[in-house]
C-alpha cells in the first residue's frame, strides 16, 4: 500500500473514532401575564414597616420617613416625589 493510501485509510478510521457533536436544545423561559402583579405585590410587601430596617446599605440609610428634609441628597432635591 502506498503511502498516500495509508493516510487515507488512517483519516477514515479517525473519523470513526470521534466522539459525536452534543446537541443541545434552547431553553425558552414563558413569562406569565402576573409577572408584573407579582412584582408589585412583592414591592408592596418589602415597604411594609416591620420588613423595613435601619441598616448601612452601600453608604445610603434605608429609612422609612416623610419628613423632606431627610429627602435631600448631595446633588439637591430628590426629583422622585413621595
Amino acid at each position: 500500500m502506498s503511502l498516500l493510501m495509508e493516510n487515507v485509510v488512517a483519516d477514515a478510521l479517525s473519523k470513526k473514532e470521534r466522539e459525536p457533536p452534543l446537541r443541545v436544545r434552547a431553553l425558552v423561559m414563558t413569562i406569565g401575564l402576573d409577572l408584573p402583579r407579582q412584582i408589585l405585590k412583592t414591592q408592596n410587601e418589602a415597604r411594609k414597616l416591620e420588613n423595613i430596617k435601619k441598616e448601612d446599605v452601600g453608604g445610603m440609610l434605608v429609612e422609612n420617613s416623610k419628613d423632606l428634609e431627610k429627602v435631600r441628597t448631595p446633588y439637591g432635591w430628590n426629583p422622585m416625589p413621595q
